[in-house]
C-alpha cells in the first residue's frame, strides 16, 4: 500500500497513554460487547442449522450435509464441529467460534490500518470502530461463518500489502493461504481475490512500487488458489443445478440493489461522524488539499474493497438469476468503510481534535446505537429474534406419543421435500428438533412425528399438502410451528386456522416465542389434557 519509507513512525504517547495501552483497551471493549448475554438469546434458525450440520455422526457426514443444505464450503462447519465437543453444551459454545474470530480481528484491524496509512492513530480508531459497531458485534454472536471470514479477509489483506514492501517467499505463501482460507469461510468472499488482482494490476501499471511481486510470481500465486476451487468441485457444481432452490430473496434491479448496499453502510454511523466532523472543522480549519495529497493509492485500495463485494454480488445474481441481495452477502465491503471513516477523522492535524474525535464519536454512539440495542434486544447489536429454545422445550414438556408436529423451520431447501428422497435434506428440515434444545424425557419419544411444511404455497404442493393433512388429522393434537420466511406468500397462523375450518379441530393453545408461531390444535378438546407451562 505505502512504501517502506513513506511510513512515518507515530508511536508517541496519546496524553501519556502508550498505542499500545490504547489497542489494549479497545480489545477489552470489545470483548465486553461481544461477550455480553452472548447465551441469553436462543439459537435462530441459521444457527440451529449451523449446529446440526456440525454434530452429525462422522466428519464425512458433516462435509455431506452441508453441501446438500448450507451453500458454502465445509470449512467453518468442521472447525465448529471441535468446538462444540470441547466446549460444554450451550449457545455459548455453538457462537464461541465467531466470537473468537471477531476479537482476533480488532487487532488485525489496528495491523492492517498500520499497512494502509502507516499512523497508529488512524489504525486505533478504524480497530475502535469495528469493536464497538453493532453489525461487528451481532456477526461476532451469530453463529455462522462470516466472523471467521472477515478475519481471514483481514489476514490475506495483511500479507497482500506485505508484497509491496519486502520480496519474502513466505509473505506470498501466507497470502495465497489466508486467501484460500477466506474463500472456503464463505463463496461469497471469493470477491476478495478481484479486490487483490485489481490493486496489483493499478501498483504494476503505474509501477507505484519497486518491491512489488513480479507478474509471473503473482499469476502463479493466483493459480495456486485457483486451483483449490476444484476441491468442491462437486458442491459447486451442485449448487449451480439447483441454484432457484436456493434463492431465497427477491430480485432486484441496479438502483434497488444499491439502495440496498448503501443501508449496510450504517446511515447512524455517516451521521455521527458527520455531525462530529462539522463541529470539529469549525474548530480548526482543516487543509484538505495537503491532506490528500499522496493519499490517492490509500483511497483508491479502499473504494476497490468498499465497491467489489456489492458489484459481484450484482453480477452473480443477474448472470446465474438467483438472488444473493441480502446484507450479509455483502459483508467484506463494512471492513473498508471502518478505514475510511478513520481515513477521513484525522483530516485534523491538533492532537486534541484528534483525539476528541474518537471519544465523542464512542459517547454519541453508545447513546444512539448501543444502548437503545440493548434496550430493545438485551444485546448492544440487532437481533433475529426466533426463540426456538422457548417453544421447542415448550412443546418439548408437553408432548406425547398421540401428538404430531406440523414444522415449518424456514430452510430454503423445504421447497424440495415433495419432491426428493435425499435423507439429508429431510432431516435437515427437522433442525429445530435436531438440537439439544429438544431433551430426552421421560415418557417422550426422542424423535416425534414431524412433518414439514413449505416456506411457499404453489399448486406444485397441492397433492403433497393433501397427503400430510390426510395423516395429520388422524392424531389426536397437532403441533403448529414455525416461522416467516421473507419470500414466504402465507403466513404459518393460516395452517392452523385452515386446520380448524376444514378439519374442526380446536385451538387449545397459541403463542409467539419471538418470532416463532407455535399452536396446538386438538380434535376433542374436552378430554384434552392441560398443558404445563
Amino acid at each position: 500500500m505505502v512504501s517502506s519509507s513513506s511510513i512515518t513512525d507515530e508511536s508517541q504517547d496519546y496524553f501519556g497513554i502508550k498505542p499500545r495501552y490504547c489497542l489494549i483497551m479497545i480489545i477489552l471493549l470489545a470483548i465486553f460487547f461481544r461477550v455480553f448475554n452472548i447465551s441469553q438469546t436462543s439459537l435462530w434458525t441459521d444457527e440451529l442449522a449451523t449446529y446440526w450440520a456440525s454434530t452429525a455422526p462422522t466428519v464425512q457426514e458433516t462435509i455431506d450435509r452441508v453441501a446438500a443444505t448450507q451453500g458454502q464450503s465445509p470449512l467453518y462447519f468442521l472447525l465448529e464441529r471441535v468446538c462444540i465437543k470441547i466446549l460444554p453444551q450451550g449457545e455459548f459454545s455453538v457462537r464461541f467460534l465467531s466470537l473468537l474470530a471477531s476479537i482476533i480481528s480488532v487487532y488485525l484491524m489496528f495491523y492492517l490500518g498500520k499497512q494502509i496509512f502507516g499512523d497508529e492513530k488512524r489504525a486505533l480508531f478504524a480497530s475502535l470502530i469495528f469493536s464497538i459497531h453493532d453489525t461487528s458485534i451481532y456477526y461476532a454472536q451469530e453463529a455462522r461463518s462470516y466472523s471467521m471470514g472477515i478475519m481471514f479477509a483481514l489476514l490475506s489483506m495483511i500479507f497482500f500489502l506485505k508484497l509491496f514492501k519486502s520480496r519474502s517467499a513466505f509473505n506470498l505463501f501466507l497470502y495465497t493461504v489466508f486467501s484460500v482460507l477466506t474463500f472456503y469461510s464463505h463463496y461469497v468472499f471469493a470477491s476478495i481475490l478481484i479486490v487483490h488482482n485489481i490493486y496489483y494490476l493499478y501498483v504494476f501499471l503505474r509501477n507505484k512500487s519497486d518491491i512489488r511481486p513480479t507478474l509471473l510470481k503473482w499469476c502463479m500465486s493466483q493459480i495456486v488458489v485457483a486451483l483449490t476451487f476444484p476441491l468442491l468441485l462437486f458442491q459447486l457444481s451442485g449448487m449451480f443445478s439447483n441454484r432457484q432452490g436456493w434463492d431465497w430473496v427477491k430480485q432486484m434491479n441496479f438502483p434497488e440493489a444499491l439502495g440496498l448496499f448503501a443501508s449496510m453502510l450504517d446511515p447512524k454511523v455517516m451521521l455521527i461522524f458527520a455531525g462530529c466532523f462539522i463541529v470539529f472543522f469549525t474548530l480548526e480549519k482543516a487543509d484538505l488539499k495537503s491532506f490528500f495529497k499522496g493519499q490517492a493509492p490509500q483511497l483508491m485500495f479502499l473504494i476497490t474493497w468498499l465497491l467489489i463485494p456489492f458489484l459481484f454480488m450484482f453480477l452473480v445474481s443477474k448472470v446465474l438469476h438467483i438472488s444473493l441481495f441480502d446484507k450479509r452477502y455483502m459483508v467484506l465491503s463494512i471492513i473498508p468503510f471502518y478505514f475510511l471513516i478513520a481515513f477521513f477523522a484525522h483530516v485534523f492535524k491538533s492532537d486534541v481534535l484528534r483525539v476528541a474525535f474518537p471519544g465523542a464519536y464512542i459517547v454519541i454512539y453508545l447513546g444512539i446505537v448501543l444502548i437503545p440495542n440493548y434496550m430493545t434486544f438485551g444485546h448492544f447489536s440487532y437481533r433475529i429474534t426466533h426463540n426456538w429454545r422457548g417453544a421447542i422445550t415448550f412443546t418439548n414438556k408437553n408432548y406425547r406419543a398421540g401428538d404430531v408436529i406440523l414444522l415449518r423451520s424456514g430452510f430454503v431447501n423445504e421447497n424440495w421435500i415433495p419432491v426428493t428422497d435425499n435423507k439429508i435434506v429431510h432431516d435437515y428440515v427437522k433442525c429445530p428438533f435436531r438440537s439439544y434444545y429438544w431433551k430426552k424425557i421421560k415418557g417422550v419419544p426422542a424423535r416425534p412425528t414431524i412433518y414439514n411444511l413449505t416456506y411457499t404455497w404453489d399448486k406444485d404442493f397441492y397433492s403433497y399438502y393433501d397427503s400430510i393433512f390426510s395423516k395429520a388429522t388422524k392424531y389426536d393434537r397437532i403441533w403448529v410451528i414455525g416461522v416467516d420466511t421473507p419470500n414466504t406468500n402465507y403466513p404459518i397462523t393460516n395452517i392452523s386456522r385452515f386446520l380448524e375450518n376444514e378439519y374442526d379441530f380446536s385451538k387449545i393453545y397459541e403463542a409467539t416465542y419471538a418470532g416463532v408461531y407455535l399452536c396446538v390444535l386438538s380434535s376433542n378438546s374436552f378430554n384434552s389434557e392441560p398443558l404445563s407451562f
